[in-house]
């Protein structure tokens, strides 16, 4: 008898994927530096412009549908239709694998003129070999959607773990062996990683839902119709599929828009492309403490989509407070920390040049905007909000946009003009999003209470930090660097625990939601921590 799938609860799933998520980004933070030092800056530039374009066609075939899988299944699972939730997972499956196919042919056959439009025509070869990518990206896409609405998300944890290390260590093999031809071929050979990845992913997926399906008697025999099916994922999916793209858009706008500015405010071709990997290192470094918001959004969201489903405010507005707290907890730390080490952080992990140092320092507060719109993208969707949210998301690129063109074609701003964009953005979208919360749903989050304790935890971190680094001299090389970083993020880590724990910033019952087998075993001397 083949095993079942056995449902997790919300902070079980957040764990696994926090822990997954951490190792990808551990990972990525190894790879990045190994390719840059591999390949040079310029080349970089052209590897993160042809990745920005894979990205952007990832997230129009996959996001929206995996979203749509995770809500229709956990909602069916609420009611005890195993069968309509495994219908969804199959029409769903062929839709993602037929869309795939579509989007991967257009990436690849159109990789000459969006090249040319990014004025990276250097990107070609690696746009055309993404092209594949897509297709099985999507197919993996179904299978984590099925899961995620089924709340196991180990297996989705495990894929992502295997997906990584795959695509590390074979892009970096074969940008080795291809870069002595020419730069094109070594960038091509940095995205080989992303089709071998996806391949082991999806085959780890598939063997875990042949090995836990259920039998055809659990199932049953009567299947809805399959229009009916459709209209509803449709309806919910649409809406969705044109929000995360209108999310990811905002890279095609700095691919297209921020590279031709850069050529405006009098820099060549060249140059251009180093400015983007010098831009591209602030996102890489923001989306380290990200990893963790989106594992808890993707946890969170079909345990929102069942609260919702069974009426249950209370539980909704529960689970979306406690998230905002954390996004503070961490994100709040992780800004602060970002932006006083810097310096050594881009001398260990990049290439030292100091406007890479600076853009990393400059942009990183947009993470604590960028957690919180995770988390309100979430609570609206899984409340049937969909497309109220499309206006905050495409007003807030056009926001950027408009400071993009006007700031980064000017010598003096360039790159920082991108990082005040993105600034711009972030707060338009998060107000407007705010407003139909408290609007429409009619949810009052008290960000002020949340984030009081995390702020001036963190500022007194930072003030640390920062002392320590006027003491300290500056480190030579990267491996002294990286040694001065880890020794900053312990202090940093033990400053802000210390105050944490001293302020009683978290209660007692927050910490048991988040790691309830953890709090059981506390004993009652430590509860005098917790507020």
């Amino acid at each position: 008898m083949s095993p079942t799938l056995k449902e997790e609860s919300t902070s079980e799933g957040f764990l696994a994927l926090t822990l997954a998520s951490f190792l990808v980004k551990l990972l990525s933070l190894i790879y990045v530096p190994l390719l840059l030092y591999l390949i040079k800056a310029e080349a970089h530039g052209v590897y993160i412009t042809a990745y920005d374009f894979f990205a952007f066609a990832f997230v129009i075939t996959n996001e929206g549908l995996t979203k749509g899988i995770a809500r229709m299944v956990s909602d069916r699972m609420a009611r005890g239709d195993l069968a309509g939730a495994h219908q969804v997972f199959r029409m769903t499956r062929r839709m993602l694998l037929v869309l795939g196919l579509a989007v991967g042919a257009a990436l690849t056959f159109g990789a000459g003129p969006l090249s040319e439009l990014a004025q990276a025509p250097k990107a070609r070869e690696a746009l055309t070999l993404l092209g594949p990518s897509v297709a099985v990206c999507s197919v993996s896409s179904a299978y984590r959607g099925y899961f995620q609405g089924r709340r196991v998300l180990k297996q989705n944890a495990i894929s992502m773990v295997l997906e990584q290390s795959a695509n590390v260590l074979f892009s970096l093999l074969f940008a080795v062996l291809l870069l002595p031809i020419s730069m094109e071929m070594g960038v091509a050979g940095a995205t080989s990683g992303t089709l071998l990845g996806a391949l082991l992913s999806v085959a780890y997926l598939m063997w875990v839902h042949r090995r836990t399906q259920e039998s055809p008697e659990a199932l049953g025999s009567a299947l809805r119709e399959n229009r009916t099916v459709l209209r509803t994922l449709l309806a919910y999916t649409l809406p969705l599929s044109i929000a995360t793209a209108a999310t990811q858009f905002g890279n095609i706008i700095d691919v297209i828009n921020v590279k031709s500015r850069l050529v405006v405010s009098g820099l060549s071709t060249a140059q251009a492309n180093i400015a983007y990997s010098q831009l591209s290192s602030c996102k890489t470094m923001i989306a380290v403490p990200l990893t963790v918001m989106a594992a808890l959004a993707t946890s969170l969201f079909p345990a929102i989509t069942r609260a919702v489903a069974l009426g249950d405010r209370e539980e909704v507005a529960r689970k979306v407070n406690l998230s905002v707290k954390l996004n503070y907890l961490l994100c709040f730390p992780s800004a602060v920390g970002l932006m006083v080490v810097a310096g050594p952080a881009n001398r260990a992990i990049f290439d030292g040049a100091a406007e890479r140092g600076l853009l990393i320092a400059l942009g990183a507060g947009v993470v604590v905007f960028s957690g919180l719109i995770l988390i309100q993208t979430v609570l609206l969707q899984a409340a049937g909000y969909q497309r109220q949210v499309l206006k905050p998301l495409i007003l807030g690129i056009v926001v950027k946009l408009l400071f993009n063109y006007f700031l980064v074609g000017q010598p003096q701003w360039r790159a920082q003009g991108a990082v005040v964009g993105s600034y711009a953005q972030s707060v338009v979208t998060f107000l407007l999003c705010e407003r139909i919360i408290r609007g429409s749903y009619r949810l009052a989050v008290p960000h002020g209470a949340l984030a009081a304790k995390a702020a001036l935890g963190s500022l007194l971190m930072g003030a640390v930090l920062w002392g320590v680094q006027r003491l300290v001299p500056v480190a030579p090389g990267r491996l002294a660097n990286a040694g001065l970083l880890l020794g900053l993020m312990v202090l940093g880590i033990f400053t802000y625990g210390a105050w944490i724990l001293g302020a009683r910033a978290v209660k007692f019952q927050e910490f048991s939601n988040l790691a309830p087998k953890l709090a059981r075993k506390l004993p009652p001397s430590f509860k005098r921590f917790f507020g």
